[in-house]
């Protein structure tokens, strides 16, 4: 799935249904996130004792603006150490169903928005 597929995908979520998937775009021997997707990894994937700290990117261009987070491909176990299913899409490209906090799972759409944005302004541009 090519970057403007990927970060369009990101910004049609709209949906219970959707708010716990993970959009996983392989890029040569790297998955990247973007949007909602490198959030879920840093928010809810990414705890706890041991866990890896995300180092997340913002960019800004004339057409888009974007999070981007990756990581190696054999390091998926240590980034998203749990799931629910994953499934393949257009090619190596991955969906991870991941199992959210009793608070997340609980909230509405419209509250995780709301956290999405204030996480997503205090990220540094690059």
């Amino acid at each position: 799935m090519k970057l403007v597929a990927a970060i369009e995908y990101e910004k049609m979520r709209s949906d219970e249904e959707s708010k716990n998937k993970i959009l996983l775009n392989k890029d040569g021997s790297f998955y990247h996130v973007y949007d909602w997707s490198a959030w879920l990894v840093c928010t809810v994937c990414c705890v706890g004792e041991g866990a890896p700290t995300p180092k997340v990117q913002r960019y800004t261009g004339k057409d888009k603006e974007y999070v981007m987070y990756g990581f190696p491909l054999q390091s998926l176990s240590k980034y998203i150490p749990s799931y629910k299913s994953v499934q393949t899409i257009e090619g190596d490209d991955l969906i991870v169903e991941v199992e959210l906090p009793e608070a997340d799972a609980s909230s509405d759409v419209a509250d995780m928005e709301a956290a999405y944005a204030a996480w997503r302004e205090s990220l540094p541009v690059a």
